[in-house]
């Protein structure tokens, strides 16, 4: 199917050139390689400098990281780059789900952007408003993670 055939769904001008060739330019802004991490392109992520090691955090990793936050559009939202890194456990709902989705594909050390669509944008304390933001760019950079481990934080073991 194509567009201004009859099985096309978008109607066309009557008068609308159905056997002239159409040409497009394009321009390549930029070229990289990424990791689809949603499956669906709502969660994508950029390594900027790979980590060491082949250990990700997951639930329920205490994760220490940088973490700067911008719109599509280049504004700042949340910068966490300068004096102490954000410290939060995964699967505790203290960051955006998809950020925790990033950040667990990722190894110590790693400095990564993560491209988060509209879709995937959940309130967290991290970020409590998210309304009007079609896409937000996270850089990472992921100092250290821990296994938690709940007894040993409350003296039972």
């Amino acid at each position: 199917m194509h567009y201004g055939e009859d099985d096309c769904p978008v109607s066309v001008a009557y008068d609308f050139p159905n056997d002239d060739e159409l040409h497009f330019g394009i321009e390549m802004l930029d070229f990289f390689k990424a990791k689809d991490v949603s499956d669906d392109l709502g969660v994508v992520k950029k390594v900027i400098n790979e980590g060491l090691g082949w250990e990700s955090p997951r639930e329920p990793y205490e994760v220490t990281a940088w973490i700067s936050a911008e719109t599509g559009d280049g504004k700042l939202i949340l910068s966490y780059m300068e004096g102490e890194p954000y410290f939060f456990t995964i699967g505790k709902s203290e960051v955006l789900k998809s950020l925790e989705m990033g950040i667990g594909t990722m190894a110590c050390g790693e400095k990564a952007v993560v491209y988060v669509n509209s879709q995937y944008l959940t309130q967290s304390p991290l970020i409590p408003v998210i309304e009007g933001l079609e896409e937000v760019h996270f850089e990472v950079q992921l100092v250290h993670f821990i296994q938690g481990n709940r007894l040993f934080k409350e003296g039972k073991i």
